[in-house]
């Protein structure tokens, strides 16, 4: 199943159409991604499109051709389950992506907060408190996720 099959910046026919990607760590360790040369990682962590290929979620990077038979890309590599997270389309207070699964700092609350999806939008809570992640993203800096960070949240 092919989640994101484009990645679409530009207007199209007067409708805006936002950026959607998704994140995800790889299941291989960073030294075999170095070894089989893959490009295009943050220490084992890709972006790209969403592919599931049965329970099993796959990054794709942008397809180099393809037709109804095949395709051909960039690169793919298998992800952990739990590291998948989705582009938001917004940016933190230092102009950094954020994805769902995100931990950021709140300086002014001096709290962190993680960034979820719910009832069809992104939202940022810490505490009991969640707010619409549109309203606060440049009041944050993302420091972490949720795959590799959680102890942060555990913290105050």
């Amino acid at each position: 199943m092919l989640f994101n099959a484009l990645i679409i910046t530009s207007k199209l026919g007067g409708i805006r159409v936002r950026e959607v990607i998704f994140r995800g760590k790889s299941v291989m360790p960073v030294s075999e991604l170095e070894d089989k040369h893959f490009i295009g990682h943050d220490n084992g962590w890709f972006t790209g499109n969403l592919v599931m290929k049965g329970d099993v979620p796959c990054i794709v990077d942008d397809f180099i051709e393809f037709d109804e038979e095949y395709t051909i890309n960039e690169f793919w590599t298998k992800v952990i389950p739990e590291s998948v997270g989705q582009y938001t389309g917004l940016r933190d207070s230092n102009y950094k992506k954020i994805f769902e699964g995100d931990i950021g700092w709140d300086a002014h609350h001096e709290v962190y907060g993680v960034v979820k999806f719910d009832e069809g939008k992104f939202i940022y809570c810490w505490d009991n408190i969640c707010e619409d992640l549109f309203e606060v993203n440049e009041d944050i800096e993302i420091v972490g996720n949720t795959y590799e960070e959680s102890y942060l949240l555990n913290t105050k």
